[in-house]
């Protein structure tokens, strides 16, 4: 059998929302500028991660792959070396493109053309787990580009 509410019953539930709406109320009022300065800050922090990624990565994506074309071309052709440092036409090699598009997708392709790059010239991948690993933790390693010294960056 189905339990019948009572006038009584729906009076006190009434009650109780009404009890909760009020203290709603009152902390809303008591922590209005705690809450308002929480909510501002998410929104900051929202807008600033958008405009991160459409206004700044975004283009510098769009550019990387640009700049990448030609170096995909002289890979195809096996002319790994060339790939690596300059394909020619104004455009940069994929060790350039490591070094001036950091974060971006064109950057992790590059970065793994390279690795084929110098796997290809009979070069240990060893440089490049070396400076992946060293560019995480900070520390400074040899370059990967032949003659260049120091820190890989």
């Amino acid at each position: 059998m189905a339990k019948k509410t009572t006038k009584k019953q729906a009076d006190e539930v009434l009650v109780d929302i009404v009890e909760v709406r009020d203290h709603a109320q009152d902390f809303y009022a008591k922590h209005q500028k705690t809450i308002v300065a929480l909510a501002g800050g998410v929104l900051f922090v929202i807008a600033a991660f958008l405009a991160y990624k459409f206004l700044y990565l975004g283009p510098r994506e769009k550019e990387a792959g640009e700049q990448m074309s030609q170096a995909q071309k002289q890979f195809e052709r096996d002319s790994f070396a060339v790939a690596l440092t300059n394909p020619g036409g104004g455009f940069s090699g994929f060790l350039d493109i490591i070094d001036n598009y950091k974060g971006t997708k064109a950057s992790n392709l590059a970065n793994y053309y390279a690795g084929i790059s110098y796997l290809n010239l009979g070069n240990s991948m060893l440089p490049l787990v070396i400076s992946a690993i060293s560019r995480r933790r900070g520390v400074c390693c040899l370059s990967l580009r032949p003659g260049h010294g120091g820190c890989a960056r």
